[in-house]
């Protein structure tokens, strides 16, 4: 994820920035069963998702997803379902399961960087 241009500013004067890569190891199609962080080297062990599930049920969690799904016009299942796969992919970089403080600073920086949630195609 990157800031759009003309709002990278207030991130960054957050000292925020987070670029996550999503590899599927399981061959099911998607972060559910564990992700990796990186280009597909070996860094980074799968980490479960459930985690992921239990945070995204938090008022904010779900007040915030549904603000994003709307600014960009797309599902929220969909939003709720990329937001769990960056929380799956903190994991590893963090070195354990991110916790509501981890969530509400990720929750932070995709409303202030107005970051596109769009399909990347």
């Amino acid at each position: 994820m990157a800031c759009r241009a003309g709002v990278p500013g207030r991130a960054e004067a957050l000292g925020a920035r987070l670029e996550v890569a999503l590899i599927d190891e399981s061959g099911g199609g998607g972060a559910g069963a564990g992700a990796r962080v990186g280009g597909g080297g070996g860094a980074g062990a799968p980490v479960p998702a459930e985690f992921a599930d239990r945070l995204l049920r938090s008022p904010r969690a779900r007040k915030v997803t549904q603000r994003l799904a709307a600014k960009h016009r797309l599902d929220v299942a969909l939003v709720r379902e990329r937001l769990r796969g960056a929380l799956v992919a903190l994991g590893p970089v963090l070195g354990g399961e991110p916790g509501e403080r981890d969530l509400d600073r990720l929750l932070d920086l995709l409303l202030l960087c107005g970051t596109d949630l769009g399909d990347a195609d």
